[in-house]
């Protein structure tokens, strides 16, 4: 099967961003949720990078594992430039022509780059680069900053370049994933166990439904896991993932939901690790 283009991947990751004049409560509600999204899969890379720093100190894994963590840290350096580059443009608040243009090239050579430091990478996860004419790339760098930038305010421009910045996450995600996994387990003694919990939004609308994802983060195995989310046991899913949902309340105020995560560790004894989702529900004037 032919790989898809660079170029046809961004308008369909982009195209459904805030290019059209929508409210402010909207905008912020899709800000805060993919900023959420972005700390959450920030948190799972840290714990996949502990993991495979781990395997370098078992003499089983050694060699393979410190080769695969190379590979990795390449990885996190280049998408941490993109992220740098990415809270740059934020700053300036609109985006013109020049720099939409500018960000679609480094969007590309980010993806040709984080693809390519591996072949058993480049294999899986590449998309093609195909060589353009100078009268196609401008086709598209002008179609990119259309759908994303050219009709586009402040807020709404900081909304697109988050989502942007979650690709930039994601595919760092999947490339330090595949390193780790090119490891086999052995016995691995230490494991940082954290709440992991990720909801859909910050601010809902009277009944809106309430999205929440929770799971333990730890690179060693634990056992008995159970996940109490509002006081209500939650059946934890592919993954090691469990998910939640509920209405918002009708009366406007800030909320609270107690996510409980429980298991016994690796001495036996019984842990339990508590987070706080916190959310608005607007008044009937802000929407």
């Amino acid at each position: 099967m032919k790989k898809p283009t660079f170029f046809s991947c961004f308008i369909f990751l982009f195209y459904s961003a805030c290019t059209n004049k929508t409210d402010q409560y909207t905008v912020a509600s899709l800000q805060g949720s993919i900023e959420n999204s972005n700390t959450f899969i920030r948190q799972n890379t840290e714990f996949v990078l502990k993991s495979l720093e781990s395997k370098t100190t078992d003499p089983a894994t050694k060699e393979k594992a410190e080769y695969w963590l190379h590979k990795a840290n390449e990885a996190k350096k280049l998408a941490k430039e993109m992220n740098n580059y990415i809270e740059i443009l934020r700053k300036e608040k609109t985006i013109n022509f020049s720099k939409s243009d500018e960000l679609l090239n480094k969007l590309s050579k980010y993806d040709r780059k984080i693809t390519s430091i591996d072949s058993l990478i480049q294999n899986k996860f590449s998309i093609s680069i195909e060589a353009e004419s100078e009268e196609s790339r401008q086709k598209h760098g002008k179609r990119f900053y259309k759908d994303n930038f050219k009709n586009a305010d402040a807020v709404h421009t900081s909304a697109i370049l988050s989502r942007m910045d979650n690709y930039i996450r994601l595919r760092e995600n999947q490339i330090i994933t595949f390193c780790n996994e090119q490891i086999a387990i052995h016995d691995i003694i230490d494991y940082f166990p954290e709440a992991l919990v990720s909801q859909n939004s910050y601010f809902f609308n009277a009944g809106q439904e309430i999205e929440i994802k929770a799971g333990v983060g730890s690179f060693a195995r634990l056992n008995n896991e159970s996940i109490v989310i509002n006081g209500i046991p939650v059946v934890i899913g592919e993954g090691g993932i469990a998910i939640f949902k509920i209405n918002a309340p009708h009366k406007p105020g800030k909320y609270n939901i107690p996510v409980k995560l429980k298991f016994i560790d690796q001495d036996g004894r019984g842990q339990e690790l508590t987070h706080y989702v916190s959310y608005t529900v607007a008044k009937p004037c802000d929407q």
